[in-house]
């Protein structure tokens, strides 16, 4: 059904992927595929919207060829779901084994069909990663992240520029952090700077809607809002952890020489606040 989650975890001949499904002309979702292999073929279950209103649990058959390094698969049956209003898209998905970043990927399209077998009701990509190995590289960067760094000493403008005082800030699951900017004018960004698994957010200024169920990724999205008054306040939600816990959002607030990068983990339920103060 169209909702995803993934990682891959390969024990003996068993394999976990989660990722996202993107539908064309539509939403993307968390997408978690995990089947057990049997010569070339295979069997398990999917799970789309993990952890979200919407999670679906669905059987999966299908064929894996090793000449080839693809996998197709079917979603022949509803499991259990929490949304009972909808109507589902069973997905048939072709995907191609690769890497990236030394992670295992299944990467491909899909087509959607009414639970008929035969109605065609939507198309899309699936993009997925190997949860064993997903693991493996956040405890590596847990490791690098505790581990002693040798000071490094503090940058200079060269003559004749101004200098832009970068700081480090975190702000801490359902807490909220200050912020002061000496512009009115702000520039916002926002990536996700720890491991690609699907983390969504939204986000809100105020009274404004910046980014409404927004999947973070490598890429810094930017934005750029006014303070018109003393202060206001930048929202950060969890609306899905991806394939690990936690959202790991980073933003990056400028405004004139001041630069914050924040760290504004979170989970679903505790949101992050952070306001923005003018300087007097």
């Amino acid at each position: 059904m169209i909702a995803f989650a993934g990682p891959v975890a390969l024990r003996a001949q068993q394999a976990i992927f989660v990722g996202q499904v993107t539908v064309k002309g539509g939403d993307a979702y968390t997408y978690e595929l995990v089947f057990t292999r049997q010569g070339t073929h295979i069997s398990g279950f999917s799970i789309t919207d993990l952890q979200g209103p919407g999670e679906t649990k669905a059987s999966i058959t299908g064929e894996i060829d090793t000449v080839k390094e693809k996998l197709t698969f079917t979603e022949n049956k509803i499991l259990s779901t929490k949304d009972k209003s909808v109507t589902f898209c069973m997905l048939r998905g072709q995907l191609s084994y690769g890497r990236s970043h030394k992670i295992t990927t299944l990467k491909g399209t899909f087509t959607g069909y009414a639970q008929d077998g035969k109605t065609q009701c939507g198309t899309g990509k699936i993009k997925l990663a190997s949860a064993q190995e997903l693991m493996t590289r956040i405890l590596a960067i847990k490791e690098k992240d505790t581990a002693t760094r040798t000071p490094q000493p503090a940058k200079t403008a060269p003559t004749g520029e101004v200098a832009v005082d970068h700081q480090s800030k975190q702000v801490l699951p359902g807490n909220t952090l200050k912020l002061y900017c000496p512009q009115p004018h702000i520039d916002i960004e926002i990536w996700d700077d720890k491991i690609i698994d699907g983390d969504v957010v939204t986000l809100t200024y105020g009274n404004q809607l910046l980014l409404s169920s927004y999947t973070i990724t490598a890429q810094h999205k930017k934005l750029s809002v006014e303070l018109t008054g003393d202060q206001e306040v930048l929202k950060v939600i969890a609306v899905n952890e991806g394939a690990e816990p936690q959202n790991t959002a980073r933003i990056r607030i400028t405004s004139g020489t001041e630069v914050y990068d924040v760290d504004a983990t979170t989970t679903m339920g505790k949101d992050v606040y952070i306001v923005l103060q003018k300087q007097k």
